[in-house]
């Protein structure tokens, strides 16, 4: 799934584009109002979506078809939008802890819609600004350059 600028929307608005990597074309397309991030797993593609950057609702794609599948999660109280990404059962998310204002990594159990577990990761708002989830690591980027390393059990 390859994320592009709506070229025809002036309002800023993206859509997801489908490629069958073996034509190299478009099959499919879907407007998701105003991106914030895209989360793909083996069964799922997950997008932080609205016409809001304060809490979004996921939405759940299916991959085959570029189709919205359910209904919308909530987003958790902690997001702040941006960076989510798949893996080990779950959304791993970029959030603010709202008693200290430290940043976290949250998990968010997609069946529940409840966060299950997070991380302080001290001091600052948004110093995230990549992830990867690996079945044994959750990889954090600070905009310092630092890089964490998170066990996700």
């Amino acid at each position: 799934v390859h994320q592009q600028r709506d070229r025809p929307e002036p309002t800023g608005y993206f859509v997801l584009t489908k490629v069958d990597l073996s034509t190299e074309e478009v099959v499919a397309t879907l407007p998701i109002g105003e991106w914030l991030s895209v989360a793909a797993s083996d069964d799922a593609i997950w997008a932080a979506r609205g016409g809001s950057l304060a809490k979004p609702p996921l939405v759940v794609l299916a991959p085959g078809t570029a189709r919205v599948v359910g209904e919308p999660i909530p987003a958790p109280p902690t997001y702040f939008g941006g960076v989510i990404e798949a893996g080990n059962g779950g959304i791993w998310f970029a959030g603010t802890d709202p008693d200290t204002r430290n940043a976290i990594i949250g998990w968010l159990d997609p069946f529940t819609g409840e966060v299950e577990a997070s991380v302080d990761l001290g001091k600052g708002r948004f110093p995230i600004v990549g992830m990867d989830v690996t079945p044994g690591a959750v990889w954090v980027i600070r905009n310092d350059g630092s890089l964490i390393q998170i066990d996700p059990t």
